[in-house]
């Protein structure tokens, strides 16, 4: 019995750039009421309640996490969005995985400066978490997802496909 289970949740903190973008909103909706107010023309509160829109939808889409569910080599990655509704992103499979090796790893610089491989991130953006990049080979064509996965996981990815993966992950 070698399988493994391992789910993984990866919280993404919010960016200053949502922040200012739902203050902006908020305070757009505001002006635009008041000048509605003051002005008594429907076109300033049909533009405020537009900006009011718009800054629920900031609101409802700010908070972002990820979570991995590792399952003896596959790997499917959920986007859950304020906590509340939940995507899947991706899954991918161990058979498909042709390299994996830390992000600062010279193995990944030709798939990283190459215009065919699609890269997709689903990291926290930390400064100090380790971050992998894995490439998978899948039909659209190559996929180079930045991962941040645990020691534990990276040994079971080393057991099912050694060769693949750098001798720097761990």
């Amino acid at each position: 019995m070698n399988d493994m289970y391992k789910e993984l949740l990866i919280e993404k903190p919010e960016s200053t750039g949502s922040k200012a973008l739902r203050f902006g909103l908020i305070a757009a909706a505001v002006a635009a009421a008041a000048a509605g107010f003051l002005l008594l023309n429907s076109l300033f509160f049909l533009l405020a309640t537009l900006l009011g829109a718009g800054a629920w939808w900031a609101f409802s889409n700010a908070a972002c996490e990820y979570e991995y569910l590792y399952v003896n080599g596959d790997i499917d990655i959920d986007r859950i969005i304020n906590r509340q509704k939940r995507k899947k992103a991706a899954s991918y499979d161990i058979a498909d995985l042709e390299m994996l090796a830390p992000a600062a790893s010279h193995d990944l610089d030709s798939f990283k400066n190459d215009k065919g491989v699609r890269q997709v991130d689903y990291t926290s953006d930390p400064k100090g978490a380790r971050v992998y990049g894995a490439v998978y080979a899948q039909e659209k064509g190559r996929v180079l997802a930045w991962l941040e996965l645990d020691e534990e996981i990276i040994r079971d990815m080393r057991r099912h496909q050694p060769r693949k993966i750098s001798r720097d992950c761990l």
